[in-house]
């Protein structure tokens, strides 16, 4: 049985699977990626939200929460749209694609922050939206 009330419950299953999506998305980025900055940025989120699925992983696990270890069909949908294409086209599919990705994650996180009530997920919360402000950051340089 979970220890959450319903709306953490809800966020925790929502970050760990846009976890999953994003290095789903970005392990696509480091093998087809034409611009090195566009492949280096995509090994950076590999790590980085390898890293935030893994917290949130083991959080929810703590808190009696199952995280999907799958992407979504809505993502599925998604990844084909850049994984058709090659050369500058893909680069730009895919920085278009991570730049709406995070913009969606900072304002369910900035939510989260003010909803959430679990002190754990509080914690987790502060630390990783800084991670994913960082990378919006990055991403829009590659626009």
């Amino acid at each position: 049985k979970d220890t959450l009330n319903p709306y953490d419950v809800k966020f925790v299953k929502s970050a760990g699977q846009a976890s999953i999506n994003e290095v789903k998305i970005a392990e696509l980025g480091t093998q087809k990626a034409q611009n090195p900055e566009v492949k280096s940025l995509s090994a950076t989120l590999v790590k980085d939200h390898n890293a935030a699925l893994t917290a949130v992983k083991t959080l929810a696990e703590k808190k009696g929460v199952s995280v999907s270890a799958s992407i979504d069909t809505d993502t599925a949908a998604a990844f084909k749209a850049p994984e058709q294409k090659s050369g500058a086209d893909f680069d730009k599919a895919l920085v278009k694609h991570m730049d709406d990705s995070h913009i969606k994650s900072i304002k369910s996180f900035e939510e989260a922050k003010k909803e959430a009530h679990d002190a754990d997920l509080q914690a987790w919360i502060d630390k990783t939206v800084v991670v994913i402000k960082a990378h919006h950051e990055a991403i829009k340089k590659l626009k």
